[in-house]
């Protein structure tokens, strides 16, 4: 036979007592259902109150026991040989008209669609722009966007012009035929100067012969800059990049020794800065280049560049700050 123990109040007790002698009469009384009542209500005030103290216990072991929130996030690493690590990860460009674009990079340059995404709201981090919009990306290129250079075709919905600046001259890609590619840029309809094409929303893409050695279809992007060594200090400084040799960098009218300076990682596509006297007018055309950078080191750039008055747009946040 099972035997079943329960631990009781005496007021339950008085209670069951209670009932014991109410069975004998057929008309149970008015006090005895009160003694029920209270007893019940007496068990449950102390049950609820054991599941608070064992709730609170819990909470206090929990806390006790959890690492420190600074434990757990990256710790900043300002390591040259690690933030040389760094990789270009694509340039974005700004589009109206995605189709006209894909037949562009497509039909032209052999390039396919990676990936393509739609967001309802703007981006945190302004990836679309400084636009209050719905918006989509379409990263386009050669191969994946982990070991790869590509594009990311920006759209703004209800944005149908760009003003085009001066800072972004023009990307240079290698195809296997480049003279192929320039004949079918001009039955397209799109202006061919040489051995640049204007493409759609006005970038230019200078076209070149891919080596049998280079695994990268992307081999620069050149930009006009107002201050050339300040730019260099910028992107060596600040990204980890290296100067390079300009004798690397095919011959093109607009770059010379004395105005062009060469900067970038190792095994990437890196940046050509040329040097304008005239103003440059950088705007939300010219785009952003992404750039992969290790996370230890990501996080040092960003305390380097606070500790230094700068600011960055969707930085770090500090998250041992309760706002």
């Amino acid at each position: 036979m099972d035997v079943t123990f329960v631990a009781t109040s005496p007021t339950l007790t008085q209670a069951l007592s209670s009932r014991s002698t109410r069975q004998a009469s057929s008309a149970p009384s008015y006090q005895s259902h009160k003694q029920r009542w209270h007893g019940a209500v007496a068990l449950g005030v102390a049950a609820a109150t054991a599941r608070r103290r064992s709730r609170a216990t819990c909470k206090a072991v929990a806390a006790a026991s959890r690492p420190a929130l600074g434990d757990l996030m990256v710790k900043p690493v300002d390591s040259k040989e690690l933030i040389s690590k760094s990789r270009p990860a694509h340039w974005v460009i700004r589009t109206t008209d995605v189709k006209a674009n894909l037949r562009f990079f497509t039909r032209i340059f052999g390039m396919k669609v990676l990936r393509h995404e739609e967001f309802e709201k703007p981006c945190a981090i302004t990836c679309n722009g400084e636009f209050d919009t719905p918006w989509s990306k379409t990263m386009i290129g050669y191969g994946p966007e982990d070991e790869s250079f590509c594009l990311e075709l920006t759209y703004n919905y209800g944005v149908d012009n760009y003003e085009v600046g001066t800072g972004l001259t023009h990307v240079a890609v290698a195809v296997e035929n480049p003279e192929e590619a320039l004949e079918a840029a001009a039955s397209m309809g799109y202006a061919v100067d040489g051995d640049v094409i204007s493409g759609p929303d006005s970038y230019k893409f200078r076209v070149l012969k891919q080596e049998a050695d280079q695994a990268e279809h992307f081999r620069y992007v050149a930009l006009r800059v107002q201050d050339l060594e300040a730019a260099v200090r910028f992107y060596c400084d600040a990204c980890g990049m290296t100067e390079m040799d300009l004798v690397d960098i095919p011959n093109h009218p607009m770059f010379a020794n004395d105005n062009t300076k060469v900067v970038g990682y190792a095994n990437g596509v890196p940046l050509v800065l040329f040097k304008d006297e005239a103003a440059v007018k950088i705007g939300q055309w010219e785009g952003r280049h992404a750039i992969a950078v290790p996370g230890q080191a990501l996080r040092a750039i960003y305390k380097r560049r606070s500790m230094d008055g700068n600011s960055a747009v969707g930085a770090y946040p500090d998250l041992s700050d309760p706002k």
